[in-house]
């Protein structure tokens, strides 16, 4: 623009110029200065890109891999963004490629990667446990009537014994006794006639077990009552050594009233461990007692629930009577390991876990006994019709019937034992977040939530259970960071008892 023009134009004009020129100036300045910023990132970015160029799972993009994962997770994750296309009339779903779905797969995978980077720069040491490998596995399992398939036949006359059953339950067993890493095995349901004949279904197991390793299997067998049903340990590796066996066939029941059995059904066994550490840890002491709350071998049928309430009340006798000899800075660790032939609303299973005691079920006691449909009138406040007593030559044996516990408040106490299996912790998994009124909010996917009440619900009705006491629960968590978390799990057996499978807890000290 030259002089003559700026001398004709007025002072409004030339300081509107000078405004549009300032302007214009501090827009590319700015434009240059965020090109030079963006060529430094992508310099600072290329060693890290050529360090993780020999893995093929990372993208030099990550942005891109972000929305990639986002696209696919909308359009094919969940069955309500499935796309319906109309060809030749009829309607057909859009299902997801192999390359998509290799491809999300390995978005998957990378962001998981990253977020266990992200966890171990800011939280480092977490990820190991102080307190190293578990020194002990231990496990349980009702065989629900196993043996040899000549002694299964003895013991049941005839209605069991099947060679092809047991072989496929013997396989599921060994597969579980191997996937779990079970040291030590507490055994029920093994059956034969005599000691000598469960003796053989012992010897049986105990080749299985040690054909294809190295490791040596010990058995010990328990006396019992029953003369066909024992309870038997096995145990594994030259870390464990058996220091004593004790045979609980004689423990004494409390009897009064309705409770009139006068002998255990199949006599508890307690051994007496002394485990070395694989850490050069002091050894500790470890007691183990197995048990089993049935009489008859037929594993459908419905049994009295009186006699199983008396043996629980001596097993946790027995246990408390236990505890008040241990002393010293490390006393032994005690675990009790067992089928208790109901879930953990049975009566037997509060008085063995210390909630309530036998004492209270007495005439004028707090709790009483009672089937599904009493509990049902006396809800609705009916009162039972005395039946007439009919002559004895027509009397006949009435069905048993589950029976449950009703109490009075404030009759339930501290638990003694604590079941691992029943109730170990089943966290629920966050799905998503949303922002609602300015605040992030996680919610759970009711399907999630559906199972996660399955599992739990499926725990409640499990016979199979682990106990230990209040005091060694430091012992079993998961971790030394997940105290709400047992190391326990479940492995189901085929052709074994209904909600009995095999059960394995971690003892780390």
């Amino acid at each position: 623009m030259s002089l003559a023009r700026l001398q004709t134009q007025s002072p409004m004009q030339s300081r509107l110029h000078r405004v549009a020129w300032i302007i214009v100036l501090s827009l590319c300045t700015a434009s240059c200065f965020s090109l030079c910023l963006s060529q430094r990132d992508a310099r600072a970015e290329e060693p890290e890109a050529a360090e993780g160029a020999s893995d093929s799972e990372v993208e030099e993009k990550p942005w891109r891999d972000s929305l990639l994962f986002q696209d696919l997770r909308e359009r094919y994750e969940r069955p309500e963004h499935s796309i319906e296309e109309k060809k030749k009339g009829k309607r057909r779903k859009r299902r997801m490629k192999k390359k998509d779905k290799r491809r999300l797969a390995k978005v998957v995978e990378m962001q998981r990667r990253r977020g266990w980077q992200w966890w171990r720069e800011h939280k480092p040491g977490l990820e190991v446990d102080p307190r190293g490998t578990p020194e002990l596995i231990v496990c349980s399992v009702n065989l629900n009537n196993y043996s040899t398939a000549k002694q299964v036949k003895k013991a049941t006359r005839g209605k069991e014994g099947k060679k092809s059953r047991l072989r496929k339950k013997e396989r599921s067993v060994v597969d579980a006794i191997k996937t779990s890493g079970c040291e030590v095995i507490a055994l029920q349901g093994v059956v034969g006639a005599g000691i000598e004949g469960a003796l053989e279904g012992l010897e049986r197991l105990q080749e299985q077990l040690s054909e294809g390793s190295q490791e040596k299997w010990k058995y010990y067998l328990g006396d019992s009552n029953h003369k066909k049903g024992f309870n038997a340990f096995l145990v594994q590796g030259e870390q464990i050594e058996v220091v004593t066996v004790r045979h609980l066939e004689n423990l004494a029941l409390a009897q009064f009233e309705q409770f009139t059995e006068d002998e255990v059904f199949r006599g508890p066994i307690e051994l007496e461990l002394k485990v070395k550490s694989e850490e050069h840890r002091q050894a500790r002491t470890v007691y183990l007692l197995n048990f089993h709350f049935r009489k008859n071998l037929k594993t459908k049928s419905l049994e009295p629930e009186q006699g199983r309430m008396q043996m629980a009340e001596s097993l946790r006798r027995h246990v408390r009577s236990r505890q008040t000899t241990f002393t010293g800075a490390n006393p032994p660790i005690y675990v009790v390991l067992g089928d208790r032939e109901g879930g953990k609303a049975a009566p037997a299973t509060q008085i063995l876990e210390g909630r309530i005691g036998l004492k209270d079920f007495h005439s004028k006691g707090a709790c009483r006994l009672l089937d599904e449909e009493a509990m049902l009138a006396e809800d609705e406040g009916e009162e039972e019709s005395e039946e007439e007593e009919e002559p004895k030559k027509r009397r006949r044996r009435q069905p048993v019937k589950e029976l449950f516990a009703r109490c009075e408040d404030g009759v339930s106490g501290p638990k003694l034992l604590i079941g691992l299996i029943g109730e170990n912790f089943i966290p629920p998994v966050p799905r998503k977040q949303r922002e609602v009124d300015g605040e992030m909010l996680t919610f759970y996917s009711r399907k999630a939530e559906r199972e996660r009440r399955e599992k739990v619900r499926a725990q409640r009705e499990r016979r199979s259970e682990i106990y230990v006491v209040p005091f060694d629960l430091r012992y079993v968590y998961r971790s030394y960071y997940h105290r709400p978390m047992f190391a326990s799990g479940v492995e189901e057996i085929e052709r074994g008892s209904e909600n009995s499978p095999l059960v394995w807890a971690r003892i780390n000290w």
